[in-house]
């Protein structure tokens, strides 16, 4: 296709990178009773909570939407 002064083609990426295996700002600790996500620090459920009470840490939720995959983000979802 082009546009402008550019040609633009869509191929599929068949070796995808893993976004959280470059450099990150944070860790992330999850706790799902059917997936293992997240980065796996070895935290328990009540570790988490009393770390998230730390004024050393910064502490955000990570919501989960699972419908036909995952996605997960910092603000929550429109969808019901």
């Amino acid at each position: 296709m082009e546009y402008k002064d550019y040609e633009i083609e869509i191929v599929q990426d068949t070796d995808p990178m893993s976004p959280r295996d470059d450099e990150n700002f944070g860790t992330m600790a999850c706790f799902h009773r059917r997936y293992r996500l997240g980065d796996n620090p070895g935290l328990s459920i009540e570790d988490a909570q009393e770390l998230s009470k730390s004024k050393d840490v910064l502490f955000l939720p990570l919501f989960l939407y699972y419908h036909s995959g995952i996605t997960m983000n910092t603000c929550g979802f429109s969808c019901p």
